[in-house]
């Protein structure tokens, strides 16, 4: 068992990916809590990358649950031990890829290429990492029960990646969802603090910016500088157009693009969909429904510095359709 393999080394570091989602949170703090428990280990429970959390709710989560992440700047921190990232893979776009001689992967995400030392457990079917480590922890006779923390940090992982349980498809996720008993009351306030006044102002400039391929049935909106939760919203809130079926946010960053992006139909992948935008300028991945990625600044990159990034992002899309006779 993965957990057991982990388990075998002193040092352990537990690494949510970059601009962390509360499902990332909650699963790196149910694997602290487990390492923590046997004793005898240094664990650590950190993230990276531009920019640190931001988001109201997100700081409230770790605040009111007492979950102990903390930032580390990539170029002054190198892993003792062994590195485990959790909802996400080590070395895809969406993680600073930190020095660790030794590396375990715990995800619910579309596997990609990994070391082939690797420890990994990932279960693409899954609607949360959270499950995942739930799962884990349960088979190992964790008591969840007897940390409240822990459950209200699962079940709000789950109900963020399961856009607020609507997707609850698979048998492990309805069961978590079902054994838990969360502080419904701080689920309440959480939910409540997801968007700032800006952020509010921030989507309604982008949607409408929105350029919409009615034949095509997508569209491409640009956001200007925002959290990558909020580009994933505003894609949330796209799709529910009538004849958009699949689309892409973006928003531009001094160094990089960082995009969303959604599909609401079968033939269109979304995690395919990234991959296929950033492939050789960048990176992208993710879920069938949802992904997201990060490609090149245009003045770095020959294929897009001269057309507007609404034209590239669009051509990418029709390409891809055009590939899968769509």
């Amino acid at each position: 068992m993965i957990l057991d393999k982990i388990a075998s080394n002193k040092y352990i570091t537990i690494q949510c990916h970059d601009n962390p989602d509360a499902d990332t949170i909650a699963a790196g703090y149910g694997l602290y809590l487990y390492f923590s428990s046997l004793g005898g280990h240094h664990v650590d429970l950190i993230y990276s990358g531009r920019e640190k959390i931001n988001k109201m709710n997100l700081n409230l989560m770790i605040d009111r649950l007492d979950i102990p992440l903390r930032y580390v700047d990539e170029m002054h921190y190198e892993s003792v031990g062994i590195l485990v990232t959790v909802d996400s893979q080590y070395g895809s776009g969406n993680i600073t890829k930190l020095r660790s001689n030794k590396i375990a992967v715990i995800d619910h995400h579309q596997p990609g290429p990994l070391p082939d030392d690797c420890l990994r457990d990932i279960r693409p079917t899954y609607g949360s990492c959270s499950t995942v480590v739930w799962k884990l922890l349960r088979d190992k006779e964790f008591p969840i029960d007897h940390f409240p923390f822990l459950e209200t940090a699962l079940y709000y992982g789950l109900y963020n990646d399961t856009t607020s349980f609507y997707e609850l498809y698979q048998p492990e996720d309805r069961e978590m969802h079902d054994s838990l008993n969360p502080d419904i009351d701080l689920i309440r306030v959480m939910n409540n603090s997801n968007l700032t006044a800006h952020d509010l102002e921030l989507a309604g400039l982008a949607l409408t910016r929105a350029v919409v391929n009615v034949k095509k049935h997508f569209a491409v909106l640009r956001a200007d500088h925002c959290d990558t939760n909020i580009l994933g919203m505003i894609s949330d809130f796209a799709l529910q157009v009538d004849c958009i079926y699949t689309c892409i946010v973006y928003s531009e960053r001094s160094d990089v693009i960082k995009f969303s992006v959604r599909s609401c139909v079968k033939e269109i992948h979304a995690n395919e969909l990234a991959a296929f935008v950033s492939h050789g300028i960048g990176n992208g991945g993710g879920h069938l429904d949802k992904a997201g990625g990060t490609i090149k600044n245009p003045l770095e990159c020959e294929e897009y510095q001269d057309q507007c990034l609404v034209n590239f992002f669009s051509k990418k899309i029709k390409e891809y359709l055009g590939l899968h006779n769509i």
